[in-house]
């Protein structure tokens, strides 16, 4: 993270866009990137510091008369057992599309008993698209978690009325993710870009990956959780359960966080309902509400939603209740003239692994383990502090607050002691830059004793090389929730 002296173009930047266009609902998120709390998120007691990114993942949803004319052909049935559905009317069907991968096509059914409780079944054509054991081959247990979910608690917020049994047309979705949230080393050599933020730029919007879903190489913004997320967001606007989500007026303030409040709480259900397992859920949160500290909600809260998933008053029940959701949300100001760069490294460390064997060492060392966790803690919790500090100058003073990091922009991190004249932004800063040094030394122990690469040295040497470039003041690698 560097810092620069141009901070009069510099505004909030809104969570939620939402708009309707011909009857189709868009909702778009962005991705996130975890500054401190990096494996200490994951417990309940500790906080994590999460920025959100200008990249952006978009869900459209459109209903449409009659699905078969939008290529979805009448030979398609349900990839399930047949006799799982043969009581059951089929009400709707809903074809998601995500069209910058090959293969990105996704079929459904939806079906309703005499009870008016709904299923969703994926869809198949008989005639090629089946794989191993006639079951789909092109499976994706994230839409198809969030579909599921999603309408569960649309048809059950009122049960006089039903809504997804009696309103429920056909949908047609859509989903795009901004360049960012995908390696793109490949487009640029094919088109002669340089690998820079230049090069980038020159790229087409919602570039083609050339490749399946499966395959992508992604960049670690939370490409699922702001998928998820927005697709949340854009089913539950398109039935009318929440309003404009991009509201400044304050009277809709209570209404739009109790919309935020449902889309979080279902979004984090279908996110871990997808991966297998309850995670510390910052990245959805991220989606939704930006940058801010945060704390996990107890995994008990979605525990028996997570083992009963096709019980649609449970899972509607749990996710509709949000008196027992006990994360916390704690606003944050990235203080102004803060520019986040990330590097395209192509590949990825296997997170969930590297998770598991930390949570180990931890559970088999306690005494340990704790001493760390307060230090990490503590040193996490300061740079909050010092980004606090750093905005509250920056709306107090901006002339002082510009001068400080003007100078600081100017020159490498090494050099910004020896200044003269510094004030009181120079001096935060250069707290800032030490304090950043510190936690990664901690994460480095931690990597050590739990035998995982935190910060492998060759990382180390790449950092440090950062911190020597004028203007960086907070360097590290990501990771860990």
């Amino acid at each position: 993270m560097s810092v620069s002296g141009q901070t009069t173009s510099l505004k909030e930047m809104q969570v939620f866009h939402l708009a309707r266009v011909n009857l189709m609902s868009i909702v778009s998120c962005p991705g996130k990137v975890l500054v401190a709390g990096g494996y200490l998120v994951l417990d309940q007691e500790y906080q994590g510091l999460v920025v959100g990114t200008d990249a952006r993942l978009y869900s459209a949803v459109q209903s449409v008369a009659d699905l078969d004319k939008h290529g979805l052909a009448p030979n398609h049935v349900p990839a399930d057992n047949l006799q799982n559905i043969s009581n059951k009317q089929e009400v709707a069907r809903i074809k998601v599309v995500s069209a910058q991968f090959h293969e990105a096509v996704w079929n459904y059914g939806v079906y309703v008993d005499e009870k008016s409780e709904i299923e969703i079944h994926q869809l198949f054509d008989q005639a090629g698209d089946n794989g191993d054991e006639g079951k789909p081959k092109n499976t994706n247990r994230f839409i198809e978690a969030t579909l599921r979910a999603t309408l569960f608690v649309i048809n059950n917020i009122d049960d006089s009325k039903k809504l997804v049994s009696s309103k429920l047309k056909d949908l047609r979705i859509i989903l795009a993710a901004d360049n960012d949230f995908y390696s793109q080393s490949q487009a640029l050599k094919e088109r002669g870009l340089p690998p820079t933020t230049l090069g980038l730029s020159n790229l087409p919007k919602f570039c083609h990956t050339k490749c399946t879903l499966t395959n992508v190489n992604k960049t670690g913004l939370g490409s699922s959780a702001a998928m998820v997320t927005s697709l949340v967001g854009s089913l539950l606007h398109h039935f009318g359960v929440v309003g404009n989500l991009s509201s400044q007026s304050d009277s809709d303030k209570a209404k739009v966080e109790a919309d935020k409040a449902l889309i979080h709480n279902i979004s984090q259900y279908a996110h871990c309902l997808a991966q297998g397992k309850i995670g510390s859920g910052f990245d959805v949160s991220s989606a939704i509400y930006g940058s801010h500290i945060y704390n996990r909600f107890s995994p008990n809260v979605i525990a028996d939603a997570m083992g009963n998933e096709s019980d649609a008053k449970l899972v509607a029940k749990t996710c509709l209740n949000s008196s027992i959701w006990n994360n916390k949300v704690t606003e944050v100001k990235i203080p102004p003239g803060f520019i986040l760069r990330l590097a395209d490294v192509d590949t990825g460390s296997h997170t969930p692994s590297m998770v598991s064997k930390v949570i180990r060492w931890r559970k088999n060392n306690p005494n340990e383990a704790s001493k760390l966790w307060e230090k990490i803690s503590n040193t996490n919790q300061r740079i909050c502090e010092i980004w606090k500090e750093l905005s509250d100058i920056s709306e107090q003073d901006p002339e002082s607050y510009i001068s400080g990091i003007t100078q600081c922009s100017a020159l490498p991190y090494s050099k910004w002691k020896t200044q003269a004249d510094r004030n009181k932004t120079m001096d935060l800063l250069i707290e800032l830059g030490g304090t950043c040094k510190t936690v990664r030394s901690l994460l480095k122990e931690l990597g050590d004793n739990s035998d995982v690469p935190i910060e492998p040295s060759e990382q180390t040497r790449l950092l440090d090389a950062c911190m020597e470039c004028p203007g960086v003041v907070m360097a590290g690698v990501p990771g860990g929730n």
